[in-house]
């Protein structure tokens, strides 16, 4: 079957609906037939779809494993198991990674059909759109597709500072021209600028897809885990279109596309592919036309508009699951969410992780903090790749939260439109314990290594059932969340700290020895949940560097302390707990007149209360 039905030797194991459980599928049949598939290399949209909460509202290789993707003749597996960190190192080496003997010096490809040749494998190309205002995104993208050695890519730059920076670091980038005025920065998401971007970006899709590419066309802020392209060509063959969706769980655990469903599913155009076919050809136009006739309409809804036109999503394709859409003139595919995430699926429900499978790609949708917030959830799963400084400098605080088990409870009892009450506790005292440490960060010049946070419930724009977002009802509370959910990191540079880092810093394989092997740890005795200063003296190695402490000290004791020759040299100063280090700050002016505002902005919100958002404002700050 080459219309998105399970691949030929598919077999499952482990949990049901998106349940706990084991899942492995391999693939042992003939994908193809087509001998080309053999050759992987092949060459990634800039600007994903998020919504900022405000007040509102790696390759991971599968090391000595016998499983390999689609190679010669289409054999080898779909899905495999088991996420392994390997060669991150290797990322971090942006050079020549497809600009190697394509791009010579002084070159500027404009957008001409020879520029998309030059890459082209399989007659599929990976293209993805963006300003300079998305040039991390777009640096990590394309170092995340080398470690895959996919090479056929080609990076649409809407600005010449973009396209400048692109080249200095070997990424294949071509000019796109449009008449569109498009910003370098200061591009939101749903803003105007955002609005002439899309229009542009279709403009120019619908003019390549007519050389006779096959595109993968894909926003910036999402990673590859997997190569995904024999799997998109295996599953495409009579289909115009494959397409992602927003939808929270999945309808088949086969390895092939989504199964038909009467309803229609909530695509999302940040990771579509796409064929040559007359019947995309017109689709495309159309699209074109209805974003240009309105100015206010955003390329996603115009896309789920069209596409629900005559849906018929129960008319298929004879023997696939292919459906058809648009009054019967396209002919669609739904790509599975458990091996193509969203934004949820992967870093909220956590859906793949929990079967044991490796998707192909996870999307960074459905977050709060908008870039800063993509890019943490990316940082913190170790699908983001920055510059060797980032791992290597600096001098770094880390710590340890105090999460009481009373407010450690799965929220699912909270009734709709309430309060829950135990989640905004623990999002208050973990926020609390954050704000500790940045004061204790910004007099010391440190970075701040924020630790793993938890919730009781989800957090998402409108009200949840015991929690939970509709169809996410798999996934266990409390979790292990991402920090977006309650705190903001696009106000995180207000604090006066140098900088902060991602709860899995300290164990990405990028960071150096030199860095995690200098650490010095202060520990607290006495209290109720400690043990006494005489135990902790006692048990205490000597050859340790550590200290323990019996009672909290204002935040300029511990820059004193931290500044001084004892300990200014060591890269990590660990502190455990935190509820228990900071009495206070020396400057009570400052903290009445600026820190409470700050912390004001810096605390996030539970969504979901039918009187509107609530913050998660520090008690003590009252």
């Amino acid at each position: 079957m080459l219309g998105g039905g399970p691949a030929p030797g598919l077999v499952l194991t482990g949990g049901g609906k998106s349940g706990a459980g084991r899942a492995t599928l391999a693939f042992a049949g003939t994908a193809t037939g087509d001998d080309s598939l053999g050759n992987e290399h092949g060459h990634g949209h800039g600007h994903g779809h998020d919504h900022s909460d405000g007040d509102h509202g790696a390759k991971h290789d599968h090391g000595d494993d016998d499983t390999h993707e689609v190679g010669a003749h289409g054999q080898g597996t779909i899905v495999t198991v088991d996420h392994q960190h390997q060669h991150l190192k290797e990322s971090q080496q942006v050079g020549a990674l497809g600009a190697k003997g394509i791009l010579k010096p002084g070159d500027r490809p404009e957008l001409t059909k020879e520029a998309f040749e030059r890459v082209a494998v399989n007659n599929q190309i990976i293209v993805t759109f963006a300003n300079y205002q998305h040039r991390l995104f777009i640096v990590s993208y394309v170092r995340n597709m080398a470690r895959l050695h996919i090479t056929n890519y080609v990076i649409g730059a809407f600005d010449d500072k973009l396209m400048e920076y692109l080249i200095e670091r070997g990424i294949y980038v071509v000019r796109v021209r449009t008449d569109e005025k498009v910003a370098e920065e200061g591009l939101g998401w749903g803003s105007t600028e955002f609005v002439r971007l899309m229009r542009a970006k279709y403009v120019t899709i619908g003019k390549i897809i007519k050389w006779g590419f096959e595109l993968l066309v894909t926003d910036d802020d999402l990673a590859y885990l997997r190569n995904p392209l024999p799997y998109l060509y295996y599953h495409s063959r009579q289909a115009d279109v494959l397409i992602s969706t927003d939808n929270l769980d999945t309808t088949t655990f086969d390895g092939g596309l989504e199964l038909p469903q009467p309803g229609k599913p909530e695509f999302n155009c940040g990771f579509v592919y796409v064929r040559p076919t007359e019947r995309a050809f017109a689709f495309f136009d159309e699209l074109v036309v209805r974003l240009k006739a309105d100015e206010n309409l955003r390329d996603q809804p115009a896309i789920n508009i069209l596409m629900a036109e005559g849906y018929e999503g129960m008319k298929l394709v004879p023997g696939t699951r292919i459906f058809h859409a648009w009054h019967s003139k396209l002919r669609v595919g739904t790509l599975p969410t458990l091996l193509f995430c969203n934004g949820h699926t992967y870093f909220v429900q956590k859906m793949p992780q929990r079967l044991g499978v490796t998707p192909f790609m996870a999307h960074v949708t459905h977050v709060f903090g908008g870039d800063f917030g993509k890019r943490h959830r990316l940082r913190e799963t170790m699908l983001f790749s920055d510059d060797v400084a980032y791992y290597a400098d600096g001098k770094f605080l880390t710590f340890d939260f105090d999460l009481p088990a009373k407010w450690l409870r799965d929220g699912s009892d909270t009734p709709r439109e309430a309060i829950p009450t135990d989640q905004m506790e623990l999002g208050k005292w973990q926020v609390k314990q954050f704000l500790d440490a940045a004061m204790i960060a910004r007099l010391t010049d440190r970075i701040l290594v924020v630790p793993q946070l938890w919730c009781g419930c989800d957090k998402f724009w409108y009200f949840m059932t015991k929690c939970r977002v509709s169809n996410s009802e798999g996934f266990q509370l409390p979790f292990v969340c991402p920090l977006d959910h309650v705190l903001n990191p696009q106000h995180f540079d207000e604090l006066g700290i140098v900088d902060f880092r991602e709860s899995s810093f300290l164990i990405d394989p990028r960071v150096p020895g030199s860095v995690t092997n200098s650490r010095f740890h202060f520990y607290f005795c006495g209290g109720n949940d400690g043990p006494s200063c005489e135990e902790a003296t006692a048990i205490s190695n000597p050859e340790t560097p550590e200290e323990w402490l019996e009672e909290a000290h204002l935040d300029t004791w511990w820059a004193e302390k931290l500044n001084s020759p004892d300990y200014a040299d060591y890269r990590i100063i660990h502190i455990s707990p935190m509820s228990r280090a900071v009495s206070g700050m020396a400057d009570e002016k400052y903290f009445n007149e600026k820190w409470k505002d700050i912390a004001r902005r810096v605390a996030s919100v539970w969504c979901c209360h039918k009187d509107g958002p609530v913050k998660y404002y520090p008690t003590q700050y009252e």
